[in-house]
């Protein structure tokens, strides 16, 4: 049975490139390079991926480049991301992360081209916001 790796959100827009890393918890078995996983964004197939390569490493070890990489934001920020999704689970400094490399094997264009729609629409209204007086932003 194929795996899941599931996200809530795609801030960087990481999910629409062909290849693309991403940060998770240990688990050889699943990360295990030549998987196929499938990616889920809001509850919705997006595709199928192969794990190329993957380094495991202590949280502590995690550097801001590679925070910046897997979600746009500094890794006390990815590190509250982790907390939230794997509660219960604790998580330390001494905590095992795997560090992916995936490629797209499959797509489900309908439902990207759908989803990178509203990434689109949600970071031009957010650039837009940072970029402009209130007054300046159309309607």
């Amino acid at each position: 049975m194929t795996q899941n790796l599931e996200f809530s959100e795609n801030p960087n827009g990481k999910l629409f490139c062909d290849i693309f890393n991403h940060i998770d918890l240990h688990d050889a078995e699943k990360h295990k390079p030549g998987n196929v996983l499938n990616v889920i964004l809001n509850k919705t197939i997006i595709g199928q991926v192969t794990v190329v390569a993957v380094r495991t490493l202590p949280l502590k070890n995690m550097s801001e480049m590679l925070s910046f990489l897997d979600i746009g934001k500094s890794p006390s920020q990815k590190t509250a991301q982790l907390r939230e999704k794997w509660r219960p689970v604790p998580i330390g400094t001494e905590t095992k992360l795997d560090h992916l490399l995936l490629r797209y094997v499959s797509r489900e264009m309908k439902s990207q081209t759908e989803e990178l729609f509203q990434w689109w629409r949600n970071t031009e209204n957010s650039q837009m916001a940072i970029t402009q007086s209130p007054n300046q932003i159309p309607i």
